[in-house]
């Protein structure tokens, strides 16, 4: 067995200082350090680290999470809700219309929408493995990388686009809920912001319930892109223009 502390032999020798960290001096022999012996008081801070890292993190509870979420959900919602208010309130009553008028075929104008993204996102990429390999089999090989390029852009220009298009969907079935609600109180003559905030409190509950969340989120959002593309696709047509002049 070792015992413990320090113990210098009579013949071992130490050129130069000897630090030494305890609480206790040792019996050093004469003649044994060289230099100067000094003594060193242990640091707490090595078992205070050791402490703070054994300490177990608090976890939090199903609940809490879900209303961590919830609060993120509604906030965000609210926030493009209200800049598209101020921005496009016009686009918003017309999409939000269309919606009480039609629920269903704009449902499947959203999962014809979807789809034909999905496709388009297979698609795209195809085209321009195929372009470049072409290009590049008839030695026109400095065109291959402005391809890449262009198909790069469309692709970030798409996706954006499609998300913008997403959260549109989202504040219309919101001002949806809102408008259906506060038709059961035709007393209450809401604000547009006002709408806006009853549907989203009901539209986040509904998308952030425990498993049949996702769900409930992918139809409405697929019953908002109806009006969304409808709208966009006369406007191309310039329908959308027609429209406001009339409502003008």
């Amino acid at each position: 067995m070792i015992n413990p502390g320090l113990e210098i032999g009579t013949e071992a020798k130490v050129n130069g200082d000897l630090t030494i960290t305890s609480v206790s001096e040792f019996d050093i022999p004469t003649g044994s350090v060289a230099g100067a012996v000094r003594y060193e008081e242990p640091s707490d801070a090595a078992d205070d680290e050791a402490a703070t890292e054994a300490e177990p993190e608090v976890e939090r509870g199903p609940a809490v999470r879900w209303l961590i979420q919830y609060v993120k959900e509604l906030v965000s919602l609210l926030l493009v809700g209200l800049l598209l208010l101020w921005v496009a309130p016009r686009v918003l009553d017309r999409g939000v219309g269309m919606l009480s008028e039609r629920p269903l075929p704009n449902l499947g104008c959203g999962v014809a929408a979807v789809a034909i993204s999905v496709f388009a996102i297979i698609v795209l990429p195809i085209i321009v493995i195929v372009l470049a390999g072409f290009f590049g089999l008839i030695q026109l090989s400095p065109l291959v990388k402005p391809i890449v390029a262009i198909a790069m852009l469309l692709m970030a220009v798409f996706t954006a686009g499609l998300y913008a298009l997403t959260w549109l969907a989202r504040v219309l079935v919101a001002l949806w809920i809102g408008d259906w609600l506060g038709a059961r109180a035709p007393q209450a003559d809401l604000k547009r912001w006002a709408v806006l905030l009853i549907g989203a409190i009901v539209f986040v509950v509904l998308v952030t319930l425990p498993l049949l969340g996702f769900l409930i989120k992918l139809v409405l959002v697929l019953l908002g892109l109806g009006p969304v593309v409808v709208g966009l696709w006369q406007w191309l047509r310039g329908g959308g223009t027609q429209t406001d002049t009339a409502a003008a």
